[in-house]
């Protein structure tokens, strides 16, 4: 689908474009990052035209990275009020919630410069790594051909489910390509199956790290992916609270370990934030614990704070020289700063609905116009870590007391009702879904 150019207005900000705005009046995200050029506008044909490549403005200090971000939502809001005023659409951010935007937006940004500096890793390298982690009185050659054999289930997995024809068009609308993951999947899982030597292919950790956490099935993030959580399955209270033992004493050894440099601290914490992210272990316990006293109804996957934000995006793309615009389906992180303010507000009032979607709206369209107008490069370390310790420290977020642990008979009514509500998050969080079931997968 293409939207029509003049569905579309251009928005210029000092004689620069900034950003597209529907003449509806109706906000909408709007992505550039599959495309790198200026967009000029050419006053004899008065149309709109490519420019050279983009010259992103550089951003060196997070203080300036926060500076941005406030200036970026001050004008934004102020379009949307102006040009939106024909529909009930308006946004009134007050200084608190606009810091925890901003806070969360550093994060996003964090992200993006810890994918690109996780370390590249061949299999064996990983699964090295990883064996530290699961010594279950095994050997060491054990404990690494465990890991090894992990990915390659998990692999398998993941390609069956890429292969999978009920998927394809929900991955493609992701703006996946389900054949290059495919091939990327099957390329390094093949040799496992033919008994060919392993080839050699270094990845970044961080796509190892989600590869094996949705594969270790003695984990529980390996159960989240695989759905295995409901009732019909027997799943019991015991067995819960076992996984969740053993997942906490691995976060523990591999996250909450003193690191030797800033560097190497920033690097750490968001090794924790992106497994936070995917698989909300302490998002579900805090959840749990704040909603036992309170008289909320049986969590489902439509609860505005369950629901993962997934909107249409306006892609705005070259295509034989000239500018279109194509939707998709963009995944947008958990909005982990606004999420533990709201929790600990929790028992006073309960968060806006409408307020709480504008929060994510107003948060995905800055995260994509800052994208395409600066560039955040900083090695200052020091700093980041700094920001990191204030806003995330992982030691004060991730609290390994789990209330439904304690052993006092007297709490066990309280201790059961978490783990029912916990239960209930969980598999909300990570429902059933008959399209996930894989096709049986062929080498």
């Amino acid at each position: 689908m293409y939207y029509k150019n003049e569905t579309l207005k251009p928005i210029f900000c000092n004689g620069r474009f900034f950003d597209f705005f529907p003449k509806s009046g109706q906000p909408m995200i709007i992505s550039y990052s599959r495309i790198n050029k200026e967009i000029l506008f050419k006053e004899d044909t008065n149309q709109l035209v490519w420019g050279n490549v983009i010259k992103r403005k550089e951003i060196y200090s997070i203080n300036n990275l926060r500076q941005v971000f406030d200036a970026l939502i001050c004008q934004e809001v102020e379009l949307i009020n102006k040009n939106g005023s024909n529909i009930p659409f308006h946004i009134d951010i007050n200084d608190e919630d606009k810091s925890l935007i901003i806070d969360q937006l550093v994060f996003d940004i964090l992200g993006d410069k810890y994918c690109l500096e996780s370390p590249l890793m061949t299999l064996q390298q990983y699964s090295i790594y990883q064996s530290k982690y699961n010594r279950n009185g095994q050997t060491e050659k054990e404990r690494v051909e465990c890991v090894r054999r992990c990915i390659s289930n998990g692999l398998k997995k993941q390609t069956a489910i890429m292969n999978s024809p009920e998927l394809r068009n929900e991955i493609i609308e992701l703006g996946v390509n389900p054949d290059e993951y495919f091939k990327y999947f099957n390329q390094v899982s093949t040799p496992f199956s033919n008994g060919e030597k392993q080839k050699i292919y270094k990845r970044p950790k961080a796509q190892w790290d989600y590869i094996y956490y949705s594969a270790d099935t003695k984990l529980i993030t390996g159960k989240q992916y695989d759905r295995s959580f409901s009732k019909g399955r027997n799943y019991s209270h015991n067995n819960f609270i076992s996984l969740f033992n053993a997942c906490d004493q691995y976060i523990n050894e591999l996250f909450m370990q003193p690191t030797e440099d800033n560097k190497s601290y920033f690097l750490k914490s968001l090794e924790f934030y992106y497994f936070e992210i995917y698989k909300r272990l302490d998002f579900i316990y805090k959840f749990a614990v704040r909603l036992d006293e309170l008289d909320f109804p049986k969590m489902e996957k439509d609860c505005i704070f369950i629901k993962r934000f997934q909107p249409a995006v306006c892609d705005v793309l070259e295509q034989n020289g000239s500018l279109k615009f194509g939707n998709r389906i963009m995944y947008y992180r958990p909005m982990l700063m606004l999420e533990a303010a709201w929790l600990e507000k929790l028992y006073e009032k309960p968060v806006d609905v409408f307020k709480w979607q504008k929060h994510h709206f107003i948060r995905a369209k800055i995260y994509e116009l800052f994208k395409y107008h600066f560039s955040f490069i900083s090695n200052d370390y020091d700093e980041i870590s700094d920001f990191i310790k204030v806003h995330y420290n992982i030691l004060d977020y991730h609290d390994s007391n789990k209330i439904w642990i304690q052993t006092d008979k007297n709490q066990k009514r309280q201790r059961e009702a978490r783990i029912i509500k916990a239960l209930e998050i969980n598999e909300a969080l990570f429902g059933a879904s008959d399209k996930r079931n894989p096709m049986v997968w062929h080498p």
